[in-house]
């Protein structure tokens, strides 16, 4: 289980099944975190590493579908 809240917010990335939105507009589920960064797979099969900063919104299972979908 993953565990890790953003720097700056009260929002917590809880679990793997956590689905983010990115600044830049990016919707996936979480991965893996570290103290910098998260790798967020965008589609089945790719996985981006992202800034945690820049993490806008935290959505729980079942919130949005990504846009392939």
């Amino acid at each position: 289980e993953i565990s890790a809240c953003l720097v700056g917010s009260e929002m917590c990335i809880e679990t793997e099944n956590d689905q983010v939105v990115t600044a830049g507009g990016l919707v996936g589920k979480v991965m893996k975190v570290d103290d910098t960064y998260a790798e967020v797979e965008i589609a089945q099969g790719t996985r981006v590493k992202v800034v945690k900063s820049t993490i806008g919104d935290i959505l729980k299972p079942g919130g949005a579908k990504p846009a392939n979908d």
